[in-house]
């Protein structure tokens, strides 16, 4: 639908408002998917960066496992115990790079995801603050009987329109997409 046509009467221009909304809240949620793309491939980048530096590196027992083979050689025994502690002060070293790697990249996209949550969370509330009373109006207790669980379907309209939106803010853009169909 484009911009310059022309609109007759008040109900094709609230159509066209409603698609503009969808349009708005669908751009919205890409823009937020993209955002996490991105950091997800920030991440994948740090991740294949640090693989490439340990494997630069070098491990010093690498493919030097202890062969039991060995270490019934006569004389080999010698010095069993100091191969056997490198070894594992070699192993603790690279376990311990290997989980501080993890824990960045898992730190890293639980941020990301906490960021675009927060970005949901306030534009529910924006919407919330614009739409709230005209849909306790309109709707009342219908809302909370629709779309509440057992518990909410007995609150008061608002204070289940204002916990949902604060608290739950996904299904409280159900409510107002809902919201905005009816009153089309």
């Amino acid at each position: 639908m484009g911009l310059s046509i022309r609109l007759s009467n008040a109900k094709e221009l609230q159509t066209a408002l409603i698609e503009l909304r969808g349009a708005k809240n669908t751009l919205k949620r890409v823009l937020a998917g993209q955002r996490v793309t991105e950091a997800l491939h920030g991440i994948r980048q740090l991740e294949n960066r640090l693989i490439l530096a340990a494997k630069d590196e070098g491990d010093t027992f690498k493919g030097k496992h202890l062969d039991h083979g060995e270490l019934s050689i006569p004389n080999r025994t010698k010095n069993i115990n100091a191969d056997i502690d490198r070894y594992k002060a070699d192993k603790a070293k690279t376990d311990k790079r290997k989980n501080e790697d993890r824990r960045f990249l898992a730190n890293e996209a639980y941020n990301a995801l906490k960021a675009d949550k927060k970005a949901l969370a306030e534009y529910a509330w924006t919407e919330y603050k614009k739409y709230g009373t005209k849909m306790i109006k309109k709707h009342g207790r219908a809302i909370s009987m629709k779309f509440g669980d057992f518990l909410t379907r007995n609150l008061n309209p608002r204070d289940f329109l204002r916990d949902e939106a604060k608290h739950n803010p996904k299904n409280f853009l159900k409510i107002l997409e809902w919201y905005l169909g009816d009153s089309g």
